[in-house]
């Protein structure tokens, strides 16, 4: 009784630590990828769906308001108070970046900016889950509306593409345009200069 009692009051034999590390190792080496596989698949699937997101919420805005969607300093749905902040004021910021001719035709619309996926810091608009990132919106009219982000992490591109073709690398060094998407990657490493999104109405 004297020999269990001493043997439990001892703790873990140097063995019985040994085999805890090697599992918890084991666990990590497994797990780790996958954590940082879903952080790069969820913010490849955030950047997509702010793509799309700001492209439906402009169509639709410049739709109800009967102003045209095409993106220049003529767009008479920007408020002229902020002419540098054009369609990505009203799409992130709301209805005080638009025209005040314009502001009912907002109000009816019902839309909400989307300001919880994008900030702005007086000069730019980012992304808030891709530190350092920018988004800019450009074209509409006859043209494709181009959602442009910059500074984004090449594994993030890479998932981009992976998704419309499961096997192709970054091509680096060049714009690349695949499907709907341009991507312009110095290495496949770091951050690519620019991703950018194509659509239309």
């Amino acid at each position: 009784m004297n020999r269990v009692r001493s043997a439990r009051g001892r703790g873990f034999t140097i063995f019985e630590m040994a085999v805890v590390i090697t599992v918890l190792g084991i666990i990590g080496v497994v797990v780790a990828p996958m954590i940082v596989g879903s952080s790069t698949n969820a913010k490849a699937t955030q950047l997509q769906k702010l793509a799309d997101d700001t492209a439906d919420q402009w169509f639709y805005l410049t739709t109800q308001a009967g102003t045209g969607s095409a993106i220049s300093s003529l767009q008479p749905f920007f408020t002229t108070a902020s002419p540098d902040l054009y369609a990505e004021g009203v799409v992130y910021l709301g209805r005080d970046y638009v025209s005040p001719s314009y502001v009912g035709a907002y109000d009816r619309s019902g839309v909400v900016p989307l300001n919880r996926a994008v900030g702005y810091n007086g000069t730019d608009f980012y992304v808030l889950d891709v530190p350092g990132s920018t988004v800019k919106i450009s074209g509409g009219g006859n043209s494709a509306l181009q959602v442009a982000f910059t500074n984004i992490p090449a594994e993030i591109v890479l998932n981009l593409l992976r998704r419309l073709d499961p096997q192709a690398s970054l091509t680096t060094g060049a714009a690349t345009t695949v499907g709907d998407m341009t991507y312009n990657c110095a290495s496949a490493a770091g951050s690519c200069a620019s991703l950018s999104f194509a659509r239309r109405h």
